[in-house]
């Protein structure tokens, strides 16, 4: 069957708000990941209508790091089922859109307290893991939801900065890609919740 509608794959999806959104927009979910059961259940019970194969094993992973694992070939094999069940080629993905956890980079983060140092969360390293998915899946746009604090964060007192692929030290509204996100320009824009108002 080949695709027609713009389609998307849904990284740390909970229980899919930015995908009914993109839905609604018109985009057709093609994978999710999501780490809680109950959010990725809820997930998928709630596409049953929309992409009944989301259910089927190869086109959902609670765990991300699951689908990066050397020599499990999830990717590769990802890929050739998004050939052969939607007509989709490599590179041919609309939309990646994710939001990694970010506790260590959030304002509010710094305040909490933690039994380990903020380098050592596990979690404050998973938009590393997005960038790799970015890099490997090709997708024509990616959208990369987070918190301001990642872009300017410091760990320690030496500085040390976590990036996501920036060219530049301080980054600007439009920058390029480096790394897995070179074949990118990368445009950041802020959205304050006080601005947002629901309809």
């Amino acid at each position: 069957m080949a695709h027609k509608r713009l389609t998307v794959v849904d990284l740390f999806a909970g229980c899919g708000g930015l995908s009914l959104g993109l839905e609604q927009a018109g985009f057709f979910p093609l994978f999710v990941n999501e780490l809680n059961e109950h959010a990725m259940q809820t997930y998928l019970i709630n596409r049953q209508h929309v992409n009944p194969r989301l259910a089927e094993d190869g086109y959902h992973v609670h765990n991300v790091k699951d689908m990066l694992k050397k020599n499990n070939g999830f990717v590769p094999g990802l890929k050739k089922r998004l050939g052969e069940d939607f007509g989709i080629r490599d590179g041919e993905i609309d939309l990646l859109v994710g939001g990694p956890p970010c506790q260590g980079f959030s304002g509010i983060g710094h305040r909490r307290s933690y039994s380990v140092d903020k380098e050592q969360l596990p979690s404050n390293y998973l938009f590393q893991d997005m960038a790799a998915l970015i890099h490997q899946l090709k997708p024509r746009a990616f959208l990369f939801e987070n918190v301001r604090g990642l872009m300017y964060a410091k760990w320690n007192l030496t500085g040390r900065r976590a990036r996501f692929g920036l060219t530049c030290r301080r980054p600007s509204r439009r920058s390029r890609g480096t790394g897995p996100l070179q074949r990118y320009c990368l445009r950041r824009t802020t959205v304050s919740l006080k601005t947002v108002r629901a309809s």
